[in-house]
């Protein structure tokens, strides 16, 4: 699978080493900046992230939940995530598939 960053002009693919890995942490292993005030746990929802393509996952009760508590409004063309409660498939059918990521602080 294939992620791109077409602010940062980059394209990473993900190993099986990064399977079932949260967006957040995959995104931090490749040096890729993105805000954090809870360190990754899911509480404040500063890594949020426009994600868009092929096989993005249904969002969790727990995403929904801090996406209500912060009053995060979807784009109409691009859902924001936040990437600390996105997981990387684990399927490795998705090999073919591509993911895309704007982050407003790019």
């Amino acid at each position: 699978m294939m992620i791109r960053l077409p602010q940062l002009n980059l394209e990473f693919e993900f190993t099986d080493q990064d399977r079932g890995a949260n967006l957040l942490a995959f995104l931090s292993r490749k040096k890729i900046p993105i805000p954090r005030s809870c360190g990754g746990d899911g509480v404040c929802a500063t890594c949020r992230v426009h994600l868009s393509g092929d096989a993005v996952p249904i969002i969790s009760n727990e995403e929904k939940k801090l996406k209500n508590l912060h009053k995060i409004q979807d784009d109409p063309q691009t859902p924001i995530r936040i990437a600390c409660l996105v997981s990387l498939p684990n399927d490795s059918k998705d090999s073919s598939k591509m993911w895309e990521i704007r982050c407003r602080t790019w």
